[in-house]
């Protein structure tokens, strides 16, 4: 019994040790389950708040940009926290405030490199992110009247402003008459209307076309016949169609930028157009007194009517049965048409075809209407009316229908060109508005003369300022900074509408332009549009550009056997030695050739100065992304 006694209580002790085990080890588990839960819910938590920190960013309308000096372009401001937001990982805004932690530093006025901190804080988690801005000289493109279409494409994506201003109707002077004969005035002139403004800023991508139509002014009759034609200004302006009856002069041209390039007169391309400055009617008066004055200036969404001089002290046959005939503006639907003036003091409505879409085939009588978005109305024995302007996106504005033709025009009712390209912050001035001067440095009363264009780069993703090492690189102030040698070396206008460098058949010449000496060692990137009016025929014909100085000519390219019908874009990537002495200069060279041939578009540019040493891009890259500019432009980030 002891034995089984004692053996109980030693096994029931052993039973109670084995419990107390089992339950430590029941606890020990499930401290370990309780830890590995905290440990999976702080895991959970790091991992939202991770998530959380990368799905929530900014982003920026224009990043890492140049941005134009907001001092040296009028009616041009800048906020650091325009465009900028937070969004989430599905692109919804974020309702936050943004701070910018290192504003104080930067002034939008002051030319230097800025590199800004924002920061925001969303339910606990904190966003931050480096911008750099660069403040440069406003970098302007500027097109003159040349009689043809002109070609920008935008070499980076950013925000653009585009100044239009449509050329002056023609004026007229001579010596007038009266009915039995007696002279009137030894010189009596009459003005035509001046051309309108327009304005607007537009967001654009890289490589986006725009063409651009400079309006011409007609030149000024000075006859005293009552015989005659008067050519109208270039983009729209109505001619004096007429051999029996010469009592005025033509209209003025529009200016205005197209998606659509090729003859200025296709409709495709007319109604491509996204910003139109109108131009002036042209004036009127007839040597027997018929009625006579000044034409409407361009408008703004309404052209100006044409004027008459009766109340001017101006002679009027009495015999006249009308006391006078003006050309009206046009409209945003309509061109202009004739209105006649009765000596009752009635008024009617010439209903025949008159001013058009663009100015096309219009249908002017003694002075020609003013081009625009619509053309104004001729006249008859008094000034002609001024064309009406249009900006995509202006209130106001009714823009032609994408489906619309030759044949059948129809508008939407709406501002917005079909093509989705609006500008904001826009302008209109007429003719007979204040307007500012092409260089932006005062104002002036309407545009004389021929009109003007200019592209402003306000904000500028990934751009670098670069120059144009070739003045009058396109040949439009003809012979100027170039030496000709060879006699038959000159500029002409080719058969394709561009003033360019001409070398004729069988005449080995040579031009030259001085430059300054390029750095040593440095890598340039240049090129030229190059044309032969026909296939060369001649054996070994050779067109060679070089660059060098009086002792060292280094040749840049040699051509060959060149055969090409159209415009052909040549091109090279090299580096230069220091020359020996003297400048250096550019030398285009023709040789053995039997065919008309054409250099235009010349430009040479030095990489190295642009991108640094070391990384200046691949010629093919240069190929495909750096376009032609004269003077300053811009180029792509490498």
């Amino acid at each position: 019994m002891k034995l089984n006694n004692k053996g109980f209580a030693i096994s029931s002790m052993l039973y109670s040790i084995l419990l107390l085990f089992l339950m430590l080890i029941v606890g020990v588990l499930a401290i370990l389950g309780n830890r590995k839960v905290v440990l999976d819910k702080v895991k959970n938590e790091i991992i939202t708040s991770l998530t959380q920190n990368r799905a929530y960013r900014f982003s920026f309308v224009h990043k890492d940009i140049l941005l134009a000096n907001t001092s040296k372009v009028s009616d041009f401001t800048f906020d650091l926290l325009d465009g900028v937001m937070v969004i989430d990982q599905n692109g919804n805004v974020i309702e936050t405030e943004i701070k910018t932690t290192s504003a104080p530093s930067f002034d939008s006025t002051v030319n230097g490199l800025y590199t800004i901190t924002y920061s925001a804080d969303y339910e606990g988690n904190i966003i931050e992110e480096q911008r750099v801005i660069e403040v440069i000289d406003p970098v302007v493109y500027e097109y003159a009247y040349t009689g043809k279409e002109q070609k920008f494409v935008t070499p980076t994506s950013g925000l653009y402003r585009t100044e239009l201003w449509g050329a002056q109707g023609g004026n007229i002077s001579g010596k007038a008459y009266n009915q039995d004969g007696t002279v009137r005035a030894n010189k009596l002139t009459y003005t035509g209307g001046k051309g309108a403004y327009t304005k607007g800023d537009i967001s654009l991508g890289i490589g986006v076309n725009l063409y651009i139509y400079v309006g011409g002014s007609p030149e000024e009759n000075t006859s005293s016949e009552d015989s005659g034609t008067s050519v109208g200004g270039y983009n729209g302006g109505a001619s004096i169609q007429t051999t029996s009856e010469f009592f005025g002069v033509g209209g003025g041209g529009a200016t205005d930028i197209r998606l659509i390039g090729g003859n200025w007169d296709s409709f495709d391309g007319l109604k491509s157009r996204i910003m139109v400055a109108s131009g002036g009617g042209g004036a009127n008066f007839r040597n027997a007194g018929y009625g006579e004055g000044n034409g409407g200036e361009g408008g703004t969404l309404n052209g100006i009517n044409g004027y008459e001089a009766l109340t001017e002290g101006s002679y009027h046959r009495p015999d006249f049965a009308n006391g006078y005939v003006i050309g009206l503006g046009a409209t945003q639907t309509s061109g202009g048409k004739m209105e006649y003036h009765y000596l009752n003091g009635t008024t009617s409505i010439d209903t025949s075809p008159n001013g058009t879409f663009g100015g096309k085939n219009a249908n002017p009588n003694q002075s020609g209407g003013g081009g625009g978005y619509y053309s104004g109305g001729s006249s008859g024995h008094g000034g002609a009316g001024g064309g009406s302007s249009y900006i995509s996106g202006m209130v106001g504005c009714d823009s032609i229908t994408e489906n619309s033709t030759e044949g059948t025009i129809t508008h939407t009712g709406s501002s917005d060109h079909y093509s989705g390209r609006v500008f904001t912050n826009v302008a209109m001035k007429a003719g007979n508005q204040e307007m500012p001067t092409y260089d932006d440095t005062s104002t002036m009363t309407g545009n004389e003369g021929n009109g003007y264009a200019k592209i402003t780069a306000l904000i500028i993703d990934n751009g670098k300022v670069a120059t144009n090492l070739v003045k009058n690189s396109g040949f439009e102030n003809g012979t100027k900074n170039w030496t000709l040698s060879g006699t038959e070396l000159t500029t002409k206008v080719s058969s394709t509408g561009k003033t360019s460098l001409q070398f004729n058949p069988n005449v080995t010449a040579m031009s030259t332009q001085t430059m300054d000496i390029p750095i040593a060692n440095h890598i340039y990137y240049g090129g030229l549009q190059f044309l032969s009016s026909n296939t060369f025929t001649t054996v070994d014909p050779r067109y060679e550009w070089f660059i060098g100085d009086a002792e060292n000519s280094h040749m840049v390219f040699s051509y060959k056997n060149i055969k090409t019908v159209v415009w052909e874009k040549l091109t090279t990537r090299t580096s230069l030695s220091a020359p020996n002495s003297g400048n250096w200069v550019i030398r285009n060279f023709m040789l053995n050739s039997n065919e008309e041939a054409y250099a235009d578009d010349l430009f040479i540019i030095d990489l190295t100065e642009i991108y640094g040493e070391g990384n200046e891009p691949t010629k093919e890259w240069c190929d495909a992304n750096i376009h032609y500019f004269d003077g300053v432009g811009i180029v792509p980030k490498y």
